[in-house]
């Protein structure tokens, strides 16, 4: 039997981005959506139908039914309050934590993330050592405070797997992903047994793998010649 939600809800935007992170969510709750895989790196977020949806340009973006929303955090808190399931927060004070540990992942640690991430696709002798060596040391004190928490309370909101902790994995993801090109990525986040403990929790959720999926089959057409 199909358990899903019906709705009437449209992602924008190609798995092979941040659009990961909203596939991911809506998979965790189930929701009936259509994808339609916009691509910065062919121009479809520059063309004028898109930028009518969202005008920076960027990816993910959603429409649900009359309503557009983008920011990927955003659109996941968005979804979790539209369509309550499991991993919704209940109540006032779990919504305001979800929200409080997006914003702290984007603020201490996104960047950082992304500039590893951008480094480790270049070449071997064209990488920045000084700036990627930053990066690392910026996140140590960040994720000793995340490793505090986890170590406490298991999950972000205790108990159970919610969206903040959906939103918090969709960036520290970064660095395991990355080992093969960057061996310290993973001794960095090793070093933080809880944290990498409830990182591979997150990651081996069922619709974590399914988004993942996902997103190696369009890094794949990427690379595929035409």
């Amino acid at each position: 039997m199909d358990t899903s939600q019906q709705t009437k809800l449209t992602i924008y935007g190609t798995a092979a981005s941040r659009t990961f992170r909203t596939i991911w969510m809506a998979k965790e709750l189930g929701l009936d959506y259509r994808h339609e895989p916009v691509d910065f790196r062919t121009g479809d977020t520059q063309q004028d139908w898109y930028l009518a949806i969202n005008p920076n340009g960027h990816i993910p973006s959603i429409r649900d039914g009359d309503f557009t929303l983008w920011e990927s955090f955003a659109v996941n808190l968005y979804l979790a309050r539209k369509y309550p399931g499991s991993v919704s927060p209940n109540g006032l004070e779990e919504e305001m934590t979800a929200i409080q540990w997006s914003i702290w992942a984007l603020t201490e640690l996104n960047t950082h993330c992304d500039t590893i991430l951008l480094q480790s696709f270049r070449p071997t002798g064209q990488r920045d050592a000084a700036l990627i060596a930053h990066a690392f040391e910026s996140m140590r004190k960040p994720l000793g405070v995340f490793e505090h928490h986890i170590a406490t309370f298991d999950w972000i909101l205790g108990g159970r797997f919610t969206v903040a902790d959906l939103n918090v994995a969709s960036v520290i993801r970064t660095l395991p992903r990355i080992a093969s090109e960057l061996p310290q990525a993973s001794d960095e986040i090793a070093g933080f047994d809880k944290v990498s403990g409830w990182l591979t929790a997150c990651l081996q959720r069922p619709a974590a793998v399914a988004a993942s999926d996902m997103q190696s089959e369009a890094y794949a057409a990427i690379r595929r010649p035409s």
